[in-house]
């Protein structure tokens, strides 16, 4: 392989090509999505965050879990479509979570 070949393997790489050679790959953002799962149930169910408050000066004191409820999953589920929406992508959001 020449320089000039190593040079359009990597633009193509960056811009999300696959080359002839390229192996599939797992997507990482499931990876992080299990993650983020995976650490926030650990945080709800580690017996000393239970009291936890989350301590802010524009909402004041608010138990951790009500936290999460009330600011996390809401800015996820609302993200989820302005962010599909801005993507060109289908927002896929279950009329039970919607109601």
């Amino acid at each position: 392989m020449n320089d000039n070949d190593s040079l359009w393997r990597r633009l193509l790489r960056r811009f999300g090509a696959a080359p002839a050679d390229r192996v599939a790959r797992p997507d990482p953002s499931d990876h992080h999505h299990a993650q983020a799962e995976e650490s926030l149930r650990g945080l709800l169910e580690d017996p000393a965050t239970e009291s936890a408050v989350l301590v802010n000066p524009h909402i004041g004191e608010v138990p951790l879990p009500r936290a999460v409820s009330q600011f996390f999953t809401a800015d996820v589920f609302m993200h989820t479509w302005d962010l599909a929406r801005a993507t060109g992508q289908a927002a896929e959001l279950p009329n039970a979570v919607c109601d």
